[in-house]
């Protein structure tokens, strides 16, 4: 059974830190958290706690801590701000970086969707020298001894930052004896074997292997290792079990690239330099690997790649980096803030434009929000998610022809792209148009078989065709690749219900409930499953949670009023109905269950009223009602 994390979203960390996401790996737990005293977002990184126990880890956990400090800030290097122990565990408080795209946060989320075009990888892979140049300044001789594409976060302008510094050396000098099998090398987490090694076996330089004393040039072999895989789609080296892979790192010979018609001569060169077996056939220094690659890019694009401003005050990119991840908070006036002030340094930066068009959308501010897509469209045509951005704006206020149309846009600049896919999707499914909204839904499951949203639409369309066992299959898969996620177990949770296997809607929405106490769609449905069950009483609590957390919504007031209706609780249920007329003059049926309450507490020309308002809206029962009541009453 995989390990859960120990904290939830809604969640406090100390009675401080409220949990937006929770994340768990193979050895470490992230919690994206907001600091309620400082107002400030942060990603709380630890251990789990089935390694806390270890009695040399928070010795070792602190010197790490200190010197991933000490590099301060820069552009391609995750920043940890301190230390602090919270519930007596440690953690690493460090910038939290709001993803790029829908590609996910990390390199291997990207990679995922296949290789890299050569620009992107080639920035990548400068960006990465770069983050080690300046790590190396600020701490003489610093090793990061763990690179891999789970280590590189991909953050706001396809930025590249270096992550998890020094928690290679926290495994080695706790001794962490990290779950992994001999058999079957993990491209996932990181290895200790007996011998003492540490490490990810993919992107282990021999001398890691060996168990040897490490220098900047391991870290360059992983580079190369990186870059191959980038531009390939597979690491240099593989091998079904740890032992074959340790020979193939050791003996075997470097691989030749195979990308397109054209493969720089000096690219394959410069990945034989960092691949080399023997440490001093490679690159001395990265800042040798760097200029290589800088004049490689330049030689083939027939353009210098930007400079990268390493000064200590925030940038365009900072602010809307900051901004995005407040917007994820629903802290739209910090959101907003930082915003507004990307734009004032940079009002061609067209990401933070993206950015603020989904803080206007959250909070219904459509015309600015497309008025802020269309502007990222003009300084960047090949945007995709500014198409599918302004296209899911045109959805929410149903222009449906135009969303379709920014959505294909996005899908023509990127044929993969699965945000695109399954809005497109979706705006096909409001206009009943099923057939193309399964075929969009499924592309967006070929072209990434983890996206856990893609499932969710799908099991939805599904579940609203009644395919039941296809619906619950893809829920399943929701579940499996968004672990800590509530929606896979309130779907699959919604078709139990339409199957009458209340028990194991019940169950599901349970767990949905526990992963997000803040999810009113949980409670909700989690509501209607009492209902049914006649268990009024904890219906009720859960109509109630519903409205506390979002009191427009109409069902839940709807619902509440009806159960208070059977319990006789008259004067609660009118009250009830009453909002739900406020919120929706056009509802027939609560006028109708309104004309019911009042027949029955003897108020029949009261009651007719809303009999026959019931049936001007289009309600038959509303009809017979109306003509019943003027008979009694002449």
């Amino acid at each position: 059974m995989q390990t859960q994390p120990r904290y939830k979203k809604g969640d406090k960390i100390g009675e401080r830190y409220l949990v937006y996401q929770a994340l768990i790996g193979g050895m470490g737990e992230v919690y994206l958290c907001l600091d309620l005293q400082k107002n400030r977002p942060y990603a709380l990184k630890t251990f789990q706690a089935r390694y806390l126990t270890n009695l040399k880890l928070r010795e070792a956990f602190k010197r790490e801590v200190a010197t991933w400090v000490a590099l301060e800030k820069h552009p391609n290097i995750v920043r940890c701000f301190y230390m602090d122990i919270i519930d007596n565990q440690p953690f690493m408080f460090l910038e939290w970086i709001a993803s790029d795209e829908s590609r996910g946060t990390d390199l291997r989320s990207w990679l995922r969707h296949g290789p890299l075009d050569l620009r992107l990888a080639l920035n990548f892979a400068i960006d990465i020298c770069r983050g080690l140049i300046h790590a190396d300044q600020k701490k003489p001789g610093i090793v990061h001894r763990d690179l891999k594409p789970e280590n590189i976060l991909v953050a706001e302008g396809r930025i590249a930052q270096i992550t998890d510094w020094g928690l290679a050396k926290i495994v080695q000098e706790a001794e962490l004896e990290i779950t992994t099998t001999r058999s079957e090398p993990s491209r996932r987490q990181s290895l200790l074997g007996a011998d003492g090694i540490v490490g990810t076996p993919p992107y282990m330089a021999p001398e890691q292997w060996r168990g040897e004393e490490l220098d900047g040039r391991t870290d360059i072999y992983a580079i190369g290792c990186i870059l191959y895989e980038m531009l390939m789609g597979r690491p240099p080296f593989f091998a079904a079990t740890f032992d074959g892979l340790r020979r193939q790192h050791l003996e075997a010979a470097i691989p030749s690239l195979t990308i397109g018609d054209v493969v720089p001569a000096a690219l394959q060169n410069l990945l034989f330099r960092c691949l080399a077996k023997k440490r001093n056939e490679r690159f001395t220094t990265v800042d040798e690997l760097l200029q290589l690659l800088l004049l490689i890019y330049q030689q083939h694009f027939s353009e210098a790649l930007r400079a990268t401003e390493t000064g200590g005050e925030f940038t365009a990119e900072d602010y809307s980096n900051r901004g995005a991840t407040y917007a994820q908070l629903r802290r739209y006036d910090e959101a907003l803030a930082d915003l507004n002030r990307a734009i004032q340094l940079d009002a061609t930066f067209a990401r933070a434009y993206i950015n603020r068009s989904g803080v206007y959308a959250d909070r219904q501010r459509y015309d600015e929000a497309m008025a802020d897509c269309t502007r990222a469209i003009q300084l960047d045509l090949t945007s995709a998610t500014a198409y599918t951005n302004r296209g899911r704006i045109y959805q929410e206020v149903q222009r449906y022809r135009e969303a379709l149309a920014d959505h294909s846009r996005a899908i023509e600049i990127n044929p993969n792209y699965a945000a695109a896919l399954i809005n497109r999707g979706s705006t096909y499914r409001s206009l009943q148009c099923y057939d193309e909204a399964l075929a969009d839904y499924t592309h967006a499951i070929e072209s990434d078989p983890t996206y856990a949203p893609a499932y969710i639409n799908r099991g939805n369309l599904y579940l609203e065709l009644q395919r039941f066992n296809d619906a619950i299959n893809d829920f399943e898969q929701a579940i499996r690749f968004g672990l800590t996620e509530a929606k896979g177990y309130i779907g699959r949770g919604i078709v139990y219900e339409n199957l009458h296997r209340y028990e194991n809607a019940l169950s599901d929405f349970n767990y949905a409930t526990k992963l997000d106490p803040t999810s009113a769609e949980a409670h909700y449905n989690r509501g209607i499953v009492n209902d049914k069950l006649g268990r009024y009483d904890e219906a009720l609590k859960d109509y109630t949670r519903v409205i506390e957390l979002d009191v427009n919504y109409g069902k839940a007031y709807s619902n509440r009023g009806i159960i208070h209706s059977i319990l006789q609780h008259n004067e609660e249920a009118l009250a009830d109905f009453t909002r739900v007329i406020q919120l929706d003059p056009s509802n027939a049926k609560v006028y109708y269950n309104v004309g019911t309450l009042l027949f029955n507490q003897g108020e029949l020309r009261k009651a007719l009223q809303h009999f026959e308002k019931a049936a001007e809206l289009g309600l038959s029962q509303g009809v017979q009602y109306a003509e019943l009541l003027k008979k009694i009453l002449r």
